[in-house]
């Protein structure tokens, strides 16, 4: 419960921080608005520094890229390819069938061989009140490492929403806190 109030605060503080977006004013000031094409989802992020890649009716990535790196255009599913590599940051949120706990768990059944857990799993909550589970770990690739936060939201038209940040560096707690919190599950009974 700890972890939920600490990154409910944190984006309360983070945006409380920021100038007005496309979001306006208010608690999402600074954050651009990513909808899913079947409405079923929200994404908000900070334009810039990530990057819309490529959008699905049910997936989106996103990317911050290094300096002096071109757009790659990859299966946004696959976790080593070059443009994931060139990578900062790496996004991706795609609807899963099965439950969110399920998809926090076959994501760490899914490690690569030589994977640290660096967050064992754990509930969290979006800003919105949605409610899911969340782990991270690392892996190991030549003369560097790779840093994966993964969090599973229960959404009512797939069994899961499955967001996944992939780093060069180790996740930036804040500014991915924040863009968690900012994800809305959408049904039809949502304005």
């Amino acid at each position: 419960m700890a972890g939920v109030a600490a990154l409910l605060l944190g984006t309360v503080l983070t945006a409380a921080l920021v100038g007005c977006g496309d979001n306006g004013d208010g608690r999402y000031a600074g954050l651009s608005t990513y909808e899913s094409a079947d409405g079923s989802f929200l994404i908000r992020y900070r334009k810039p520094p990530w990057k819309l890649i490529e959008a699905k009716p049910s997936a989106v990535t996103l990317q911050v890229e290094r300096a002096g790196v071109g757009l790659v255009n990859v299966d946004a599913g696959a976790s080593d390819t070059p443009a994931i590599l060139e990578s900062i940051y790496w996004f991706t949120a795609r609807l899963v069938s099965g439950t969110a706990m399920a998809c926090v768990d076959a994501a760490l059944a899914a490690m690569p061989e030589g994977s640290t857990v660096v967050q064992a799993r754990r509930e969290v909550e979006t800003a919105h009140g949605d409610k899911g589970f969340d782990a991270s770990y690392s892996y190991p690739i030549v003369r560097a490492e790779r840093y994966v936060r993964v969090t599973c939201l229960s959404h009512p038209g797939a069994d899961a929403l499955e967001l996944r940040f992939d780093s060069s560096k180790p996740l930036k707690r804040a500014e991915v806190d924040e863009m968690i919190a900012g994800v809305e599950i959408r049904t039809a009974e949502s304005p």
